[in-house]
């Protein structure tokens, strides 16, 4: 029976994070609580099931059901990202991009030091989002800006220099060469459009 519950919660949350573009940050805690809960249940159950201990069976199909609820999860994951980008091209792009334009026009006030960028901006333009940015010894801008529910360490980054190295594996997740070298397994960015990145 908990293992129904934590399954239908699990698959809930999941439906309610791809529903809704940018959902509180909680939702998502809630969200890997119940994914690391499947897998541990997924390990005791195929633990039993393999070992043909009491009620062998009935572990194999709850194995099963958990599998099914960890695809479906992973593709509301999926469309969750769609929806994010769906979000930032329909709405989203005007928004960033006149924060952008605001720090261009600011640029002999950047420095090479990641700074934050907030006393540029009005209310009304972006000082809400806590802008970041900094510009690179060729002379490119770097301007980071989180997600409008402000999921730490989550957001869009704006890039107009050429030190992006793709990922071999995957042609559309990016790490920039600066953060390459202090700590590529930390820095990817997923690219949106023309300088636009998402972190």
């Amino acid at each position: 029976m908990i293992l129904v519950s934590v399954a239908v919660a699990a698959v809930t949350t999941g439906t309610w994070i791809a529903l809704s573009v940018f959902p509180d940050p909680l939702w998502y805690g809630c969200d890997a609580v119940l994914w690391i809960l499947l897998v541990g249940f997924l390990f005791v159950n195929l633990f039993i099931f393999t070992r043909r201990l009491n009620g062998w069976s009935a572990h194999g199909a709850a194995a099963v059901l958990i599998v099914i609820t960890l695809l479906f999860k992973s593709l509301l994951f999926y469309c969750a990202i769609c929806r994010h980008k769906e979000w930032f091209f329909h709405t989203g792009i005007r928004r960033y991009e006149a924060i952008v334009n605001v720090v261009a026009s600011n640029k002999a006030s950047l420095t090479s030091k990641h700074s934050s960028l907030d006393v540029f901006f009005p209310k009304s333009v972006g000082a809400d989002l806590h802008i970041w940015g900094h510009t690179n010894a060729d002379g490119s801008m770097t301007v980071e800006m989180p997600f409008p529910n402000h999921l730490r360490g989550h957001g869009y980054l704006y890039y107009d220099g050429h030190g992006m190295i793709v990922n071999p594996r995957n042609t559309n997740m990016y790490t920039l060469l600066e953060d390459a070298e202090s700590n590529p397994s930390l820095f990817v960015y997923r690219h949106i459009t023309n300088c636009w990145y998402e972190f």
